[in-house]
């Protein structure tokens, strides 16, 4: 394990490959079924608002990059 460290944006951006990127994408998603969005911003709000949710992002997000990528969190 290196002790580099990367923003969770640098390596979507920089270092995922388009289909990692869609799996990923595909992951976030799924914790969205059933809720009724008309644009990004009204998921940002929602997002900010539901800890809930917001919780089961990050922990969706912390789950694919462990398992998926082989990457560590600080």
């Amino acid at each position: 394990m290196t002790s580099e460290f990367k923003s969770v944006v640098d390596i979507i951006q920089n270092e995922m490959t388009f289909e990692q990127k869609k799996q990923f994408a595909n992951q976030i998603e799924k914790l969205f079924q059933g809720i009724q969005l008309k644009d990004a911003a009204a998921g940002m709000i929602i997002l900010a608002s539901n800890n809930n949710l917001k919780g089961a992002v990050i922990t969706e997000m912390g789950n694919y990059f462990r398992n998926e990528l082989g990457m560590s969190f600080l």
